[in-house]
């Protein structure tokens, strides 16, 4: 429920953002395919990190102290990424090694396969994440998709000057104390979620440890 504490032990490296439980939010809409909802928020977390005005509001709120299943936003977002997963299946050129480019262009979005990655596993993504500055943008995102079990599980970084956001459709997102090459805290940050926070979250399933990793900007 909403009250879990899968990924509670975050918060000893970043600080809490936002809030995001999308199975419960999905359920509140009564929504049946549910499979790959965790890429249309991340696509649509990484648009709203990367265009947002100051003087806009929010599509991933807080809510501290409050529930997000019952959370307006919440449910409003859910709806546009079920809209965006339906809008992303009708393309004629839909496959899944393509799926986050497609759904980086409908969002009008650029988007790269980092095939210099390849190869990365959650214990050396912090190494290539803090390398990433030399990508000569001054803010961007990285999807990361990684096997759970049968299936699959996308979350996102967002990189702007320095500092790095995180975000999982599961739990919500979270800023990443610290400079990204000043500090320990994000191999710490991503140690703990796959070691710690994943195994709560599917206590049965194999968690994969091959990255694939793609580059999104404006």
């Amino acid at each position: 429920m909403s009250g879990n504490k899968f990924y509670n032990s975050l918060n000893n490296y970043s600080s809490k953002l936002s809030k995001s439980q999308q199975r419960h939010t999905i359920d509140k809409l009564d929504i049946t395919d549910t499979n790959g909802f965790c890429s249309d928020l991340a696509i649509i977390w990484l648009k709203e990190q990367l265009t947002h005005r100051f003087y806009q509001r929010t599509q991933f709120p807080r809510l501290a102290h409050k529930n997000v299943v019952n959370s307006k936003r919440a449910a409003r977002v859910t709806g546009i990424a079920n809209l965006l997963q339906k809008t992303s299946r009708q393309q004629p050129d839909y496959t899944g090694p393509q799926q986050m480019a497609i759904l980086a262009r409908l969002v009008n979005l650029q988007s790269k396969p980092l095939f210099a990655w390849r190869g990365a596993t959650f214990s050396s993504l912090a190494g290539y994440l803090q390398r990433s500055s030399n990508m000569e943008l001054r803010k961007f995102g990285i999807l990361v998709s990684f096997p759970v079990g049968d299936s699959a599980h996308c979350i996102a970084f967002y990189y702007d000057q320095g500092t790095l956001t995180f975000y999982d459709a599961n739990a919500g997102s979270y800023l990443i104390t610290g400079k990204l090459n000043e500090t320990n805290n994000i191999s710490n940050f991503i140690s703990n979620y796959k070691s710690v926070c994943l195994p709560k979250k599917w206590p049965s399933a194999k968690i994969g440890d091959r990255l694939t990793t793609t580059l999104i900007h404006t």
